[in-house]
């Protein structure tokens, strides 16, 4: 009887509760504006995937300032197409986090959800990460070249006269250490297997092909239960990113062929010297040298029959002019490097091939269905309220008559408040538990991006916060 009434009476806890509460708050609602709603969900995420200096011992405060920012944003958010007019940049923008939390969602589903880790191959790990295994290699971007020399190494010759043998007789032979749990998954198991003085077979990392000869072997000799235990998440956090390497491989062979791409390189080339010459031949070129930061934005090209041109096609058909590609490279998370010609080439280079690898994930994805997420729906309504109140907020700066924005900004969230219904769920926020990490947390996949947008912009506005506290 007693185990009954303890199974039975949460239920009937949770019933009283929900016919007491308004629909907004069974959708686990904190607050309302207008048609418009923030969730709990989105007030902690923003709250733990952020710092907030000053707040540290003040959770109750914390919650409080941080839902008065959404509040504001969500009123911002909703003022943006009167106040901006033209939304098309901005929607653009939005769509890129779209299209990137669908990736993400794509990764979790598809990958990392399928990976799977013994207790068997984390003690085989932990034995693994015991030794160090100093190694000679040589690296190839020919398949073929690379076996020639490996026969040469096991034929016993050293790797000058399997250079010389090969026609490279200046060969570069770096010395390097491979440690299990370093993401080269099949340069672990090729060295890992070796003798010392040993050989292996050409194996490919990435676009290379690599020969390794094992020079010596280091061993820390200590093993025991407790330490295994202690390194068990450390351990299992090594083994996953190989599994992840060698899991997407698989992946693409079998089920992301209809979606590659091919990239012309004549086009591209074409489209690198024009950048350049517009980066480096010109005046702004000169601050762009002398700054030191990391400029992620790409100049507008006017050679209009070089925008036009292919630069990519896609297996499924579909085409990208070099226009496209530069619209989406500059919309991407992908940092473009202007402190120097070489450093600007290279990161050209590697933006261009992240988006278009990423493009192929996202057309996967779509046919998946993924798009349609819960979790892309809330990461899409969550980035796209926060970039259009930014908007918003630069347009009635650039627009003031006084100098004071912040006290604008006030004025205007107060103004516009009255004229919404705005609902505080007290109960909830009082009773919301939160753990501030006060740290900034970046996303896996996207250089740059964050778990979750900060509303400091928002966040020290008196009178704002001194309305809102008046709804008590």
């Amino acid at each position: 009887m007693i185990k009954i009434k303890r199974k039975v009476w949460p239920v009937f806890s949770a019933i009283l509760f929900f016919m007491a509460c308004t629909p907004e708050q069974q959708q686990n609602v904190v607050a309302k504006v207008g048609d418009n709603i923030v969730t709990i969900s989105e007030l902690q995420d923003i709250i733990s995937f952020n710092a907030y200096p000053g707040f540290n011992e003040e959770k109750q405060s914390l919650k409080e300032a941080v839902l008065f920012a959404l509040i504001a944003e969500k009123i911002l958010a909703q003022e943006a197409p009167e106040i901006i007019g033209n939304l098309t940049q901005i929607n653009q923008k939005i769509n890129q986090y779209k299209n990137e939390a669908t990736i993400e969602k794509f990764w979790e589903e598809e990958i990392f959800s399928k990976i799977r880790i013994s207790e068997e191959e984390l003690k085989k790990a932990y034995f693994k990460s015991k030794e160090k295994r100093i190694v000679k290699f040589a690296k190839f971007s020919a398949l073929r070249e690379a076996q020639q020399f490996s026969e040469y190494l096991k034929s016993g010759k050293n790797f000058k006269q399997a250079g010389r043998a090969i026609g490279r007789p200046d060969i570069f032979v770096p010395v390097d250490t491979i440690k299990f749990g370093g993401g080269l998954p099949h340069a672990e198991e090729n060295v890992f297997a070796l003798k010392t003085g040993e050989a292996g077979a050409p194996v490919k990392e990435g676009r290379w092909y690599f020969v390794f000869q094992l020079v010596s072997v280091q061993k820390n000799l200590f093993t025991a239960e407790d330490d295994f235990r202690n390194r068990r998440a450390e351990l299992k956090k090594r083994l996953k990113k190989n599994k992840t390497i060698l899991s997407y491989e698989t992946y693409e062979k079998e089920k992301l062929k209809p979606y590659l791409y091919r990239l012309d390189t004549k086009v591209f080339k074409a489209l690198a010297v024009e950048l350049d010459n517009r980066l480096f031949n010109s005046k702004k070129s000169l601050q762009l040298k002398e700054s030191n930061e990391k400029n992620k934005s790409l100049p507008k090209l006017k050679n209009k029959h070089l925008l036009k041109q292919t630069a990519v096609t896609f297996a499924d058909g579909s085409r990208w002019n070099a226009g496209q590609l530069l619209k989406k490279m500059s919309l991407s998370s992908y940092f473009i490097e202007t402190k120097t010609r070489g450093a600007f080439r290279k990161s050209l280079i590697v933006s261009a091939k992240h988006v278009l690898d990423d493009e192929v994930l996202l057309k996967r994805s779509l046919d998946l269905g993924l798009d349609k997420t819960e979790y892309v729906k809330q990461q899409t309504r969550l980035w796209g309220d926060y970039l259009l109140s930014l908007e918003t907020a630069k347009h009635l700066e650039q627009e003031r008559t006084d100098k004071d924005a912040q006290k604008k900004l006030d004025s205007f969230l107060i103004k516009k408040a009255k004229l919404n219904t705005i609902n505080i769920y007290h109960n909830i926020l009082d009773s919301l538990k939160i753990e501030p990490t006060n740290m900034i947390v970046l996303k896996e996949h996207f250089p740059g991006r964050t778990m979750a947008p900060s509303l400091q912009p928002f966040l020290n506005l008196p009178r704002w916060s001194a309305y809102l506290k008046s709804f008590k």
